[in-house]
């Protein structure tokens, strides 16, 4: 991020530019004597003050409040519940073989927590699209669940064709013990899944997991239909059961994931409008949401909560992308009239020029989008001046209020709750901009520019 200010500017007016490294050198000079001159218990002091008057604000702002009602009782629970406007079903208590897995310290817990998302896959229900990138895994440091591509779900046959090993959702249509033996070998899975462990989940699901007895009902019927072959079919993202097909060690009882139908909190059916349903986007930001009153089975997934929220991402941008794609009859009126407005508003490569389908300056990432941002910034120092301070600033896994809210549930750290991280960085950035803008630490900001990352 970099700001100007004030009087450093002022200074600039009608001077020389060694006059002004002068007077620019001889103002940071007085800043820092100004600073020192304070005590170091006057500093601790002023920054206690300042930290105490926002210490609930941070723990609103990390954990949602929603009082009994639903409805926010402050207004800083925005990104969570959208001021109570978003109010979904609590997600249930974890089931007990799962909790004794997720909170043990014996051995067989320890392999579990260590494989979660090896476990999953043998559970899941559907098979998942897109090239994993394994660069950034080398044991040198966090774990980094990175995908190449499309991200998608698909499904097949009820039955393998023969000579194959049966996967995924045909598992489930074999009896308890077969059932056991077959996930157990699952392809690549050999060698890290213990019997112990899958007969314990598979007892579980079975009782648990409403996708698991319908699987389980089709196979126990007197007569169906055995149906082979035919390839594997895309699950739309808008299926209410997108995500408990492919988590069902996070979705234990079958949870229903987003539905285009769910509305605002007090809105009627008669009344409502496409303003008053939830986005996809709100769905996955409340679901994510750390909340005591409701079942943490999600947010423990470790790293399969990671692969989590990257496939929440994914379905969020799609639908955005789609969004586009669909309106570009007005997306074209409003900015794309021609070939000499396309490459002045952003498609500088001429060989992009006439295709179908452009993305607006308003998606985060495209063309047109860091283009309008560049000429932002330009504007800011062309009017302005160039930028006296140029800050960096970084995110601390060890921060207190991390660790504090990290250490509400057992087993759980910093590199596996990018929810908390991403959280506790907003709220110092906020306060950081606070000084800096409003309390005038360094000087009047009249102009700046932040980036992140």
């Amino acid at each position: 991020m970099y700001f100007i200010i004030a009087d450093v500017t002022d200074l600039a007016e009608g001077s020389n530019s060694e006059i002004v490294i002068r007077k620019r050198t001889e103002l940071n000079k007085r800043r820092r004597e100004q600073y020192n001159k304070a005590t170091e218990e006057e500093r601790s002091q002023r920054n206690k003050l300042r930290c105490d008057r926002r210490a609930k604000q941070k723990i609103n702002a990390i954990e949602c409040q929603q009082v009994n009602n639903g409805v926010s009782n402050t207004s800083s629970f925005s990104l969570c519940c959208s001021h109570g406007k978003v109010k979904l079903p609590n997600l249930q208590e974890t089931p007990p073989e799962l909790k004794r897995l997720l909170d043990g310290t014996d051995e067989l817990s320890k392999a579990f927590r260590k494989n979660y998302r090896m476990y999953n896959t043998a559970f899941s229900f559907t098979s998942t699209g897109g090239e994993i990138d394994k660069r950034y895994n080398n044991g040198g440091g966090p774990f980094v669940y990175r995908i190449f591509g499309e991200i998608y779900h698909q499904i097949g046959s009820l039955y393998p064709d023969d000579g194959e090993k049966p996967v995924y959702s045909q598992i489930y249509m074999y009896d308890n013990q077969q059932e056991v033996e077959k996930r157990v070998s699952f392809p690549h899975n050999d060698e890290l899944l213990d019997t112990r462990i899958i007969k314990t989940i598979t007892e579980m699901l079975d009782r648990e997991n409403e996708l698991a007895k319908f699987f389980h009902s089709i196979h126990n019927r007197d007569v169906i239909v055995h149906y082979k072959g035919g390839g594997l079919h895309r699950i739309s993202e808008l299926s209410p059961s997108y995500m408990a097909l492919q988590y069902p060690l996070i979705f234990p009882f079958g949870e229903d994931a987003f539905r285009t139908d769910i509305l605002h909190r007090g809105v009627s059916t008669h009344t409502a409008t496409k303003k008053d349903k939830v986005s996809i986007r709100e769905f996955y930001a409340y679901r994510i949401q750390q909340r005591s009153n409701e079942g943490h089975t999600l947010i423990r997934g470790g790293r399969l909560f990671l692969q989590f929220v990257v496939d929440a991402y994914a379905c969020i941008e799609h639908s955005r992308l789609m969004w586009v794609k669909l309106h570009q009859e007005t997306l074209r009126a409003d900015v794309y009239n021609n070939i000499v407005d396309s490459v002045n508003r952003g498609d500088a490569d001429a060989i992009t020029v006439g295709k179908r389908i452009v993305l607006p300056a308003t998606f985060t990432g495209s063309p047109r989008y860091m283009q309008q941002n560049y000429q932002d910034c330009m504007a800011v120092c062309r009017k302005l001046g160039s930028p006296d301070l140029f800050i960096t600033f970084t995110c601390n896994p060890a921060w207190p209020e991390i660790k504090e809210h990290c250490n509400k549930i057992v087993n759980q750290t910093p590199d596996v709750r990018p929810d908390i991280i991403s959280r506790v960085f907003k709220i110092k950035l906020d306060m950081l901009l606070e000084d800096l803008t409003q309390n005038h630490v360094l000087g009047k900001v009249i102009g700046g520019t932040i980036v992140l990352k």
